[in-house]
Formats: C-alpha cells, sequence, structure tokens
C-alpha cells in the first residue's frame, strides 16, 4: 500500500534537498544545530497575533516560563498546542521555535481557547 503525501512547494524542496546523506543525526549536535539554524534563518510572513509571557509556580525545579500566542480577529474557538521545551532540540533558538509558532498558527492553531 502507497501513502501519497503532499506538501507545500517549499516543503517539498526541503524534503528533496536533504533525502541524500549527510542526515542530521549524523551531524552530531553542534553542527546539527546550525544545520536547522541555516534553513530556518529564512524570512517568513508572519500573521498578526497577541502574544502574552506568563510565569507559573510549580514546576519540578521552580518556576515555569509560558508564552501564549493567539491568532488576532480569531472569529472561532481554536485547537490548542502544547509546545513542550523537549522541543528545543530541534528549535534551539528564539528565532526557530518563533517559526514553528507561527506555521501553527497559520494552521489555526492557539495555545488558548
Amino acid at each position: 500500500m502507497s501513502i501519497n503525501v503532499h506538501l507545500e512547494p517549499e516543503a517539498q524542496a526541503f524534503a528533496k534537498a536533504t533525502a541524500n546523506p549527510p542526515y542530521l543525526s549524523d551531524l552530531g549536535p553542534e553542527k546539527g544545530r546550525a544545520a536547522v539554524d541555516e534553513v530556518q534563518a529564512v524570512p517568513i510572513s508572519k500573521p498578526p497575533v497577541e502574544s502574552e509571557d506568563r510565569v507559573s509556580a510549580g514546576g519540578p525545579g521552580g518556576q515555569v516560563s509560558v508564552k501564549i500566542l493567539r491568532p488576532r480577529e480569531a472569529q472561532a474557538p481554536l485547537p490548542v498546542i502544547v509546545y513542550l521545551h523537549m522541543l528545543n532540540a530541534l528549535a534551539n533558538t528564539a528565532a526557530a521555535r518563533g517559526a514553528l509558532a507561527t506555521a501553527w498558527l497559520r494552521e489555526g492553531y492557539s495555545s488558548r481557547s
């Protein structure tokens, strides 16, 4: 059974460009992060969002920082995405995390309903 995956042109180009060695997992942490940063350094259009930073007590190591992003002018309740710190293994810079959050927001996800 074959599965047809349809990607946006940019994602298809990225998949094609990274289909051959060296693979990200072969580069090691420093070179791997540098490669991801380079790919994610391309400017993107960002929809207008409401942004709110909160700090909550109660984490195992003390305070927990939370950033809440919601598309401005949302017309209806939106699905929620919880973005965890462990994703920093790939999105290790504020710019990379912002790009990831922007992509999610573009698809209609929000961090609060």
